[in-house]
């Protein structure tokens, strides 16, 4: 297979610097507001609103989000530099998107994120929200695992649509010629050439289908349907089995990925980072339905 030519990483132009993988971020926040929306209708979760004295509202939706996005963005990226580019720190321009080029700084963006990272300290910003707005801890992360699914799908599309982040070279069906942009100064000198002078990769693993799939698709219906049926399961089951199922499918998919992080012999960096997790949480998963309920202990007393 070849990427379809129709498909551009901007969404207008080249001439407006508008990138799908940039808007597909904004657009994964604004879908995840709609869906804890659509949890509070559902009655899946009851928001704690609190009234100041201009009667305006908090405790919602929006800032159920924001407590969980933006924290979750900063630890992304300061866990990518943290787990994969240690040295960045001591350039820590970088860490805010800025280069050091020909005595000039310039801009080029947040790319290098680590979803370990952001998961740490999005999950420390939704404890900060339990608190705030007086919620179980655990309930929020059960209900949030919906709306994180559907980011992940969203931002795997957006690389996918940059034609960012192939895989490894495959000579199996799924192999997909990815063009080669940068080779020829970018995408508007690519897309001028002919189509027969257009540099592409070798035949890759579309990774990042496979993690919009497994990672994002595949988790937010599963998800979808624990909440329907929350009430036949424990608290917490939707969490740990989330953070279980989404260490497997990237241990599984770094097989395939193309890795410019370090490895640990045959163990990639994602591996060695998403393996734990694995394991920790099918620990947790056996600690929660092999543990005596008090209640029932005390009714059969």
């Amino acid at each position: 297979m070849t990427y379809p030519s129709f498909l551009s990483p901007f969404i207008i132009n080249p001439s407006i610097p508008l990138r799908w993988y940039g808007f597909m971020y904004i657009f994964g926040i604004f879908i995840a507001v709609l869906i804890m929306q659509y949890a509070e209708k559902k009655t899946w979760i009851k928001f704690n609103y609190k009234v100041n004295k201009k009667g305006e509202k908090s405790g919602g939706a929006s800032d159920f989000i924001f407590y969980a996005v933006f924290p979750g963005v900063i630890g992304g990226r300061l866990g990518y530099f943290l787990f994969y580019d240690p040295s960045g720190f001591l350039r820590p321009w970088e860490i805010l998107g800025f280069y050091y080029n020909n005595g000039h700084f310039n801009f080029y963006g947040l790319s290098g994120m680590s979803i370990h990272g952001g998961l740490v300290v999005g999950i420390f910003g939704i404890y900060i929200f339990s608190r705030v707005y007086k919620h179980k801890f655990m309930d929020l992360l059960d209900i949030v695992t919906i709306p994180i699914s559907s980011g992940i799908f969203f931002g795997r599309v957006g690389n996918f649509l940059n034609a960012e982040l192939y895989g490894r070279v495959t000579n199996s069906i799924l192999g997909m010629r990815f063009p080669l942009y940068e080779s020829v100064g970018g995408y508007a000198d690519w897309i001028n050439l002919s189509p027969l002078l257009r540099p592409y990769t070798e035949p890759r693993h579309p990774s990042q289908l496979y993690e919009a799939i497994l990672e994002g698709a595949f988790l937010f219906f599963l998800m979808y349907i624990l909440t329907i049926n929350s009430k036949k399961i424990k608290t917490g089951t939707r969490f740990w089995l989330w953070i279980m199922l989404y260490g497997l499918f990237r241990t599984l998919i770094e097989a395939v990925r193309e890795v410019s992080e370090w490895r640990f012999g045959v163990l990639t960096a994602g591996m060695i980072y998403s393996i734990p997790m694995f394991i920790l949480c099918l620990i947790m998963l056996i600690f929660i339905y092999t543990k005596k309920d008090k209640n029932k202990v005390k009714n059969n007393a």
